[in-house]
């Protein structure tokens, strides 16, 4: 790799040289200078080299601790290179701090502990911070190896007593499932979660198996499970614990009988890492963890002072805390951190190499001589220079970027240095110059060219999952769609008995009190009502044709829409327009200063509008994806790329906040490039407003951004060649009949937060053009999501938090009439926070105003309506507070919730009900719903549905939308691709159900998947088989995670399968006894080749009756039901 080649270049300099030399002396302090930037990592990682054992080097920020381990794993092997973080959060707002957090502390503690050797960073708070002891860390750890003897259930108790949740199916950290004689364990220092299944008491395999698909993918030899949280033992230690809370209620004067209470009945709950300072008695830290070597301090300066501001900080908010009822007595700051002296004393008693950015003592130091890197802000012509001159002083000149797509832009911009310049994919923080008379090293970075910004590359090897599936799982209660008995209620399994053979029934209840039972292998039948939240629909009498009329009407109706679609989307493309030329050297400037790194969707949309624009017809392709995921970006290419070939482009937003917004984003990324852009809105007094008009009629405004005062009938453009529309469905009608004029001349881009579903995009591909973008932004923290009763204290400490760390907080308040109370209520609250106010029926001017303090900084905490909900971005935004959270939707709440979480910082989002008894039941499952998934790209796992509903009403039309509530969306989706099929002139296969009958016991058991909703969802998935390939893979899954299949369950996968195949042979009717009888359906007739044909490929005899409807008959082989259908699926095989 390009970094660690220059980094084995350099250290056979002298500085680097003289450094091993001293440390190989053992002399207790060595100091160091000379190496700004990323070239201090280089020294560490020297170091790091030269020590046994696991070297600790100390930062004063975790900012800093975070880039001198991101760029350390650039220099060495990535897997020994740890970071043991601070808690993150406050210490008294009783949670547990996040997983990434948890996992990367033990992570490096048993890197320590294990003396494996490589690097773990500590910012000087985490060293302050309390931990495991040695002694209970080695006691917790678990190691498993396979062929060892071990006794399933005491592995049980202990994982279960270091931290470990037992639940039904493993899909997040610190979870464990039993199933028989399988265990899955998802812990932390393990590339996959692991699957150990036992024969008896010896492990007889460990498998890695993937989270999402629950699917083995790895053998290992052994494994080692980490505890999943720093109080463990709760159970073997409980005595000892009790004994040390006794010892700080008397030390600190405090009650701790609640935190006892607490712990009695629950040993391991949230927040308990918040009190390790009093649950050990020997108050011990990481440097417990350190054996004897060397310690790196980074900047001691900076170290002791961020030590004393952190317990400064800690003091104040301590003093802040009162006694909560039903909540243990707070900490005082003692029992919280060590105190910053004690930390530093014991770092001075260690061996040391001290790092000094500034000072320190020089004459017994080395100097490395290295100068920091230059930021060059776009200007290439001062960086060409540059390169020349270190070259010409015989420097090797050296450029990373962050990725290939950056590389191949910057061969091309600075193509005049390519005989000088090597450039790699791999980033440092900084560049730098490094000059010894043995290595003269330049090295430069993109993001220092452009100003990039690059994102905390954060922990994220494990994330909680929920499969896809689960999405449209069948619970008891849920509304279905039968296919033949339309709307009705699913009232749970039922398993019937009947003529000594065993099936799993649905149990199917319509009006008036009538039920179905349809068995298990014909779940393909039925699916999910799914409608927009809150819509209930009627149930269907059974035995009355409206069900069908309401299906044909809904067909006629979908078949028109999608032919005026299709129909559109032909005559469009018919149509000669504007072929804008391929992009140049300019458009790679632009794509280089791009601050962030494209997602794969991302990229591959820009690609597809790029191409759209290339071609003769103009173009018309909508652009979906979630709140944040960079739709933006794909506008501004698209608009440059028209501004290049002389054209104007027109940005159309609906409301001026967000116009206002884009405007801002447009001249950020266009400042370094001739383009002129300017917006058009009512915010603009009527003179300026008549300015932008005439500027943009002479073609000197390249790019006009504005709201619907962009359609009126006095704008003209000189020549316009892109309109880029922003949530197109949220203009008025007559503001959509002059879109239509529009896209009739010139090429139309239309973005939209409301993600379309994947099964409507597909069926759409032909009658619109559209580019998903599901991938989220890369590196972003999940938001820390609390559902609380409205409580001052927390609100309070909520906004304080925030504001402490220099943030900015939205309260989101949905009663215009009662808004000025709550402002009041605020302000009495915490006097010292600038509030400011803003909703929609304020005049556009003075709601401009304080949108815009707000993002200037004048106000800490902007109070409003859902507002925000598609207003400004603003990365210094992160916390969240929403009042009265009960009263809204889960699609509201979702969008909500993506207006914080912008940055690299921790996101907080606060939603507050009036209390949970009052609670309805579909309002808590909603919050609990948005509580669970806290991860940003979840979307597509909460309120999905609910969005994709109203992203299908959205782009279809309003009519359609009611369609979607009389059928239920899944069916909906199967009409329309049909209907766009046969527009497109699609061959379409009507489908021959077989009549299927099967004498043998076919279900799921009990005892094999005891969960009934697991089951459930094998059941539907096995349903929606339509090939026998999906078949083997069910069959392979089941067998991975449940072990051997009983015989009811195999006779259920083979019933399915021989269903699959009867249907592939177009059979109207099947029936498998001790014979096999298939008939076929009257129209078809067998002819002689026929006959010969499958007489050839059948293993058994056939028995041939062709009369007015053929049939064969075979006799099966085989003792019992269950051997003879495996015959049945065995010939009929043979026969496809």
């Amino acid at each position: 790799m390009s970094v660690e080649r220059i980094y084995w270049r350099m250290v056979k300099s002298e500085p680097f040289l003289e450094l091993g030399k001293r440390i190989e002396a053992g002399e207790r302090e060595i100091p160091i200078r000379g190496l700004p930037g990323s070239l201090s990592a280089m020294a560490v990682a020297f170091v790091g080299e030269q020590v046994e054992g696991t070297l600790l080097v100390v930062t004063a920020t975790e900012e800093r601790a975070e880039e001198l381990r991101d760029d350390l794993e650039r220099v060495m092997d990535q897997e020994r290179v740890g970071i043991f973080p601070a808690w993150g959060g406050s210490a008294y707002d009783g949670r547990s701090p996040h997983l990434d957090v948890m996992g990367l502390r033990l992570e490096a503690l048993d890197q320590m502990q294990r003396e494996i050797g490589g690097i773990v960073v500590s910012p000087v708070e985490a060293l302050m911070s309390f931990t495991i002891p040695p002694d209970l860390f080695e006691m917790s750890v678990q190691e498993l190896k396979v062929g060892e003897e071990a006794s399933l259930d005491t592995l049980i108790d202990h994982l279960v007593d270091i931290g470990y949740e037992r639940v039904q199916q493993v899909t997040g950290m610190g979870q464990l499932s039993v199933r028989g004689g399988i265990l899955d364990v998802c812990s932390f220092g393990n590339d996959h979660p692991l699957r150990v299944e036992f024969f008896g008491d010896e492990i007889d395999s460990i498998r890695g198996f993937d989270l999402g698909t629950q699917r083995s993918v790895e053998m290992l030899d052994s494994a080692r499970i980490l505890p999943c949280r720093e109080a463990v033992l709760g159970d073997t230690m409980a005595d000892v614990y009790g004994e040390c809370l006794e010892k700080a209620e008397k030390r600190f004067g405090i009650d701790l009988t609640v935190l006892r209470e607490q712990f009695e009945s629950q040993r391991l709950f949230d927040g308990l890492e918040h009190y390790l300072g009093v649950l050990y008695e020997a108050e011990p830290c990481l440097l417990d963890h350190l054996s004897d070597g060397y310690v790196v301090v980074d900047d001691p300066g900076l170290v002791q002072a961020e030590a004393e501001d952190v317990w400064e900080r800690l003091e104040v908010t301590a003093s802040r805390q009162k006694a909560r009822r039903e909540e243990a007595e707070p900490l005082p700051a003692e029992g919280v951190l060590r105190k910053p002296d004690k930390v530093l004393k014991r770092l001075e008693g260690l061996k040391r190499v001290v790092h000094w950015s500034l000072g320190g003592a020089v004459e017994e130091g080395i100097n490395f001589a290295g100068t920091g890197g230059q930021r060059y802000e776009g200007h290439l012509e001062v960086l060409q220079e540059d390169l020349r001159k270190y070259w010409q002083s015989d420097y090797e000149v050296v450029l990373l970027c962050e990725s290939q797509g950056q590389k191949a832009r910057f061969e091309e911009l600075l193509s005049e240095a390519a005989p000088y310049l090597t450039i790699y994919v791999g980033n440092l923080h900084t560049g730098f110059t490094f000059n010894s008379t043995s290595a003269r090293v330049a090295l430069f970075n993109d993001h220092e060219i452009y100003n990039h910004y690059r994102r905390k590359r954060r922990y994220r090897r494990f994330k909680d999952v929920t499969p896809i599936k689960s999405v449209s799982a069948l619970h008891t209660g849920d509304f279905i769609v039968h296919v033949d008995h339309g709307i009705g209620k699913y009232e749970g399994i039922e398993h019937l008995r009947v003529d000594g053979v065993s099936r799993d029934c649905l149990t199917l209840s319509y009006r008036g009190g009538d039920r179905v039972f349809v068995p298990v292998d014909q779940m393909d039948r039925v699916q999910k009502y799914a409608s927009q939240e809150g819509s209930v629909p009627i149930l269907n009498k059974l035995g009355t044709a409206t069900w069908e009329r309401v299906k044909e009407r809904t067909k006629k109706e979908i078949f028109k829409m999608a032919a005026e679609l299709v129909g559109l989307y032909a005559e469009r493309k018919a149509k000669s327009g504007t072929s804008f030329s391929k992009d140049t050297s300019l458009h790679n400037a632009l794509d280089a200063s791009f601050p962030f790194q494209e997602t794969r969707d991302q990229m591959q949309t820009i690609d597809e509008v790029k191409e759209d624009m290339e071609h003769t017809s103009p173009m018309d392709r909508l652009v979906c994806g979630d709140v944040g995921y960079g739709k933006t970006e794909v506008a501004v290419r698209a608009a440059f790329k028209a501004v290049a070939d002389g054209k104007q482009v027109a940005i159309l937003a609906p409301t001026t906040i967000l116009a206002q917004q884009h405007y801002r984003t447009f001249q950020e990324r266009m400042e370094r490039l001739p383009v002129s852009v300017d917006v058009l809105s009512r915010f603009r007094t009527k003179k300026e407003q008549d300015a932008v008009v005439k500027r943009m009629e002479t073609g000197q405004v390249d790019i006009a951004v504005g709201t619907h005062r962009l359609l009126s009938q006095d704008v003209k453009f000189r020549d316009l060649g892109l309109l880029v529309v922003d949530e197109e469905h949220r203009f008025g009608v007559r503001h959509k009949e002059r879109l239509k004029e529009f896209k009739r001349l010139v090429d139309v881009l239309t973005l939209t937060a409301t993600p379309i579903p994947r099964t409507l995009h597909m069926s759409l591909m032909g009658a619109r053009d559209m580019s998903v973008i599901r991938t989220p932004p890369k590196d972003r923290l999940p938001i820390t999501t609390e559902v609380l009763p409205f409580n001052e204290e927390r609100i309070a400490e909520a906004i304080l938090r925030e504001i402490d760390r220099g943030g900015q907080v939205y309260f989101v308040h949905n009663r215009i009439q009662s808004m000025p109370a709550m402002v009041d209520f605020l302000k009495n609250l915490v006097p010292q926070v600038r509030f400011g106010m803003g909703h929609g029926k304020m005049p556009e001017r003075q709601l401009e105003k304080v949108m815009m303090e707000f993002l200037e900084g004048k106000y800490d905490c902007l109070i409003s309506t859902m507002i925000i909900e598609s207003g400004l971005d603003i990365p210094t935004v992160n916390t969240l507070i929403v009042n009265r959270a009960d009263r809204l939707g889960l699609a509201q709440l979702y969008q909500l919730r993506g207006r914080v979480g912008r940055s690299n910082l921790q996101a907080y989002a606060y939603l507050l009900i009036p209390g949970w008894k009052g609670l309805s039941k579909t309002a808590g499952r909603r919050l609990r719903a948005i509580e669970e998934y806290a991860d940003l790209g979840s979307g597509f796992n909460i309120s999905m549905r609910d969005m994709e509903i109203r992203g299908t009403g959205n782009l279809l039309g309003e009519q359609q939308h009611g369609h979607i509530v009389a059928i239920g969306y899944d069916l909906y989706c199967r009409l329309l691709d049909e209907a766009v099929g046969q527009i497109k002139g699609e061959e379409t296969d009507p489908g021959i159900e077989p009549d299927l009958q099967v004498s043998v016991s076919a279900y799921i058991s009990e005892e094999y998947i005891p969960d009934t909703d697991l089951k459930m969802q094998f059941y539907q998935r096995l349903g929606e088989c339509k090939r026998t390939v999906e078949i083997l893979a069910i069959e392979e899954e089941l067998e991975d995670r449940f072990g051997k299949m009983p015989e009811s369950t195999a006779a259920l996968v083979d019933t399915i399968q021989v269903k699959i195949l009867a249907r592939q042979l177009k059979v109207s009717a099947l029936r498998v006894g001790q014979t096999m009888m298939i008939t076929l359906p009257k129209e078809r007739m067998l002819t002689r080749k026929e006959v010969e044909e499958l007489v050839g490929k059948s293993p058994l005899p056939l028995q041939f009756y062709l009369g007015d409807q053929a049939r064969i008959e075979v006799e099966l082989e085989g003792k019992g039901p269950a051997a003879r259908l495996f015959c049945a699926k065995n010939v009929l095989q043979s026969l496809v």
